[in-house]
C-alpha cells in the first residue's frame, strides 16, 4: 500500500483476488492484532466495502452493524475463510480478505477495522478503482 492509501494497480471488473492491509507502521512494537473479538459494532477484524462518493453506499463485505444500509452487491467477501466467518485472515500484523466483484468505473473504499492486543480499535481506509487494467 503506497502512502496515498490507494491500492495499485486498479481492480479489473468482476475479478477475484486477495487484498490486504499492513498495520505494522501503526501498531506499537510488541502489540499484535486480535484474531477475533466483538465490539459495539460487531466482530473484528472486519472489512467493509463502500463506494467512494460524496454519500458512500455500502457495497459489500462483512458487517454486523451495517444491516440497515442496503448493499449494492458490487463485491462479495469469502466468509468461508477467516476468523469466525468474518472473511478476514490475520497474519502477524497484516489482515487479508478474498473479495470478488467490482463495477467498471467505480471507486471503492475498503475500510479495515481491527482491534489490537491492548484493546485499541484501529480503522484504516484504502481506495481502489475498478477499471480495465493494462
Amino acid at each position: 500500500m503506497p502512502l496515498t492509501r490507494r491500492y495499485a494497480p486498479e481492480w479489473a471488473p468482476g475479478d477475484t483476488s486477495t487484498i490486504g492491509m499492513d498495520f505494522s507502521a501503526l501498531i506499537p512494537p510488541g502489540i499484535g492484532i486480535v484474531h477475533i473479538a466483538f465490539d459495539s459494532i460487531g466482530a473484528v477484524p472486519r472489512l467493509e466495502i463502500w463506494t467512494n462518493r460524496a454519500q458512500p453506499v455500502f457495497a459489500g463485505g462483512w458487517s454486523d452493524g451495517m444491516k440497515a444500509v442496503a448493499s449494492t452487491g458490487d463485491f462479495t467477501l469469502d466468509t468461508t475463510i477467516g476468523e469466525a466467518g468474518t472473511g478476514v485472515i490475520v497474519v502477524r500484523r497484516t489482515v487479508y480478505a478474498q473479495v470478488s466483484g467490482g463495477l467498471l468505473g467505480t471507486d471503492y473504499q475498503f475500510r479495515w477495522i481491527i482491534m489490537d492486543t491492548a484493546g485499541n480499535r484501529w480503522m484504516r481506509t484504502g481506495l481502489l478503482l475498478c477499471s480495465l487494467t493494462s
